[in-house]
């Protein structure tokens, strides 16, 4: 894939942020603190209605401007009368998706919702004269949809229909209504099925889209119902589904060998996210972020559900292997390495770039100036003007933990069942010990599980929090075993995967920006020094080091290099490579001539 076009024409097709959690609440907070009982907002078409939400009485802060809503009301404007109360059956606080809520006529809404940390649900409301009452649909209908295609797709694995499963994920959600009395619904379900001991699970995944007709409060129907793929009506792209492998050990990979005629085998690595873009009997054929495409055995694959899915910037930047928010919350620790991989990633493209700028601005505010010119002195002069040094002598500084350690002694590693890493999702974590603050977990973030205390998870991040959160929120994941597979997923990013973008020939620089950026030793070290080789044979490699990086980066770049080297092997990197080791100009080959 050719990450220097505009983020739209990704191999990714990226979509569009439709699939949203109420992004306006972090506007409605802001008017809220001041008059919370008044504030109304979403009104209805005949602007009769509007939605209210209530934070609890919380002060303005930063915090409370992006927390989700306590509760959320529809009253009657003339009146302020509660015409409908917040949904006993939401999970509090609340996380809404999808817009439209109100049907052309002002007489019918559709709310959708989250119920539990791996379930979602819509529920539709109509006027009576007095309120909006619910009206009930058949769920039971659909869910004996999805339950014969989770039956056929056991069938294909030679399992019996008997078979334990797990729940991944099930979602209800309303798109739009079509007319006054009809809503295009979705209805999805996610379970996991163990195949065998040596084998990752498989997973059942069924998704419907579907139109519900109002005849009465107590009498609907469906009718379209329809098998869909992944993304249909959540973006501008239909078709195809984001995924990963089944497999999460962060150095694993699954090598696709059935592809079409004329193309290479490739590699997929495990935390990679790659498109699932159609079915071949029992199979998914699949397309990475290299645009190599091929065929790969549907147990193998965790496919997202839908409210999983990323944005405009986890699309651009998990193509290259990084969870974007992750990496920025890392950096906002003053952890020298994620401050200069965050700064490696200067020429993000489209609407990416205004958000990086904005990230890499907001440095300043949170690190010192001391270590934000250590950072920057990896880098040319150009990349020195992205952000004003920070007047603070140090505000984060000797926050971050060693990670190694924290590990080393957890029980276990983890990240939260939602794995988008953009946005509003992720989690306050509010309960924490004395002393300390609440704080933000986000979506694909790894952490520590470190101990238990009332049926919660107790959890420390990679800039040092702690805090419990509920276990039904969190998801273990294999504890890595290197240096490189321990770090940097903490840092949000997945560094096989971007290994394999600079052994693309088609990839950006800027993803050997971020290789030349990374701080690796330990474990790793001799690894790292192979992969910075090989990245190096690419033409553009060399140049962008010896332009880019100031003089003490490139000599650690060397040292590097040599890293788990044999003395016969230092020696041949040393010739091949004098302008790293010496500063001098490469040898001329005798057979060229200059032009």
């Amino acid at each position: 894939m050719n990450n220097s076009s505009n983020i739209s024409c990704c191999s990714f097709k990226r979509l569009n942020q439709s699939l949203f959690v109420f992004t306006v609440c972090a506007v409605a907070a802001l008017a809220n603190a001041a008059d919370p009982d008044d504030q109304i907002y979403e009104k209805s078409p005949d602007e009769r209605f509007g939605f209210r939400d209530s934070f609890a009485g919380a002060a303005k802060t930063e915090q409370s401007e992006m927390s989700d809503p306590m509760a959320i009301e529809v009253v009657e404007i003339s009146s302020k009368r509660v015409v409908l109360p917040s949904p006993k059956e939401a999970l509090i606080p609340i996380r809404l998706r999808r817009e439209p809520y109100w049907s052309n006529d002002s007489k019918h809404i559709a709310l959708s919702f989250q119920t539990g940390p791996r379930t979602w649900t819509a529920m539709l409301y109509e006027w009576d004269g007095k309120e909006f009452a619910e009206v009930s649909w058949p769920r039971d209908a659909i869910r004996k949809r999805i339950e014969e295609e989770q039956a056929a797709q056991l069938k294909a694995l030679g399992l019996p229909e008997s078979t334990p499963r797990k729940l991944v994920y099930e979602g209800f959600t309303a798109l739009g209504w079509v007319d006054a009395t009809a809503v295009e619904m979705i209805a999805e379900r996610i379970d996991s099925v163990v195949v065998s001991k040596d084998l990752p699970p498989a997973e059942l995944d069924a998704r419907f889209s579907f139109v519900t007709k109002i005849r009465d409060l107590r009498r609907t129907e469906i009718a379209d119902a329809t098998k869909t793929l992944g993304t249909a009506h959540y973006g501008d792209v239909e078709g195809f589904a984001e995924a990963r492998l089944a497999d999460e050990q962060p150095e694993s990979f699954y090598l696709v060998k059935d592809v079409e005629e004329g193309q290479q085998p490739f590699r997929l690595y495990a935390l990679e996210r790659f498109a699932v873009v159609g079915e071949k009997g029992d199979d998914y054929v699949v397309e990475d972020g290299c645009e190599h495409e091929g065929r790969i055995p549907r147990r193998f694959v965790h496919k997202f559900p839908s409210p999983f899915l990323s944005n405009e910037m986890d699309w651009c930047a998990v193509s290259r292997g990084i969870h974007y928010e992750v990496l920025l919350k890392v950096a906002q620790s003053g952890y020298l390495p994620a401050l200069r991989a965050l700064f490696a990633l200067g020429d993000f493209d489209g609407a990416a770039a205004d958000i990086h700028s904005d990230g890499v601005d907001d440095i300043r505010k949170f690190v010192s100036a001391r270590q934000i010119s250590e950072a920057q002195g990896s880098f040319s002069a150009a990349y020195r003007g992205l952000v004003k040094p920070s007047k603070s002598s140090a505000i984060r500084r000797g926050k971050r933990t060693d990670f190694s350690q924290v590990l080393a002694k957890a029980d276990a590693c983890a990240r939260l069942v939602d794995e988008n890493s953009g946005g509003f999702t992720g989690m306050r974590v509010a309960r924490v010990p004395t002393g300390q603050k609440p704080f933000q977990l986000l979506g694909g973030e790894y952490f520590a599980i470190t101990g238990e205390k009332d049926g919660d998870y107790l959890i420390q991040d990679a800039v040092g929090n702690q805090g419990y959160v509920a276990k039904d929120f969190v998801e273990t994941v294999p504890k890595p075993a290197t240096e490189s597979a321990m770090l940097l997923p903490l840092m949000g990013l997945h560094y096989l995967r971007v290994v394999k973008g600079t052994q693309s020939e088609r990839d950006s620089p800027d993803t050997r920006r971020l290789m030349l950026s990374l701080d690796l030793t330990g474990q790793s070290a001799a690894e790292h020094a192979r992969n910075l080789e090989r990245m190096l044979n690419h033409e553009d490699a060399l140049s962008l080091l010896l332009k880019e990086f100031s003089p003490a980066r490139v000599k650690a770049i060397g040292a590097m290099l040599l890293e788990g080297r044999s003395e016969n092997d230092k020696a041949e990197l040393i010739r091949k490579y004098p302008q790293i080791f010496h500063g001098a100009a490469p040898p001329k080959s005798p057979g060229k001539k200059k032009l």
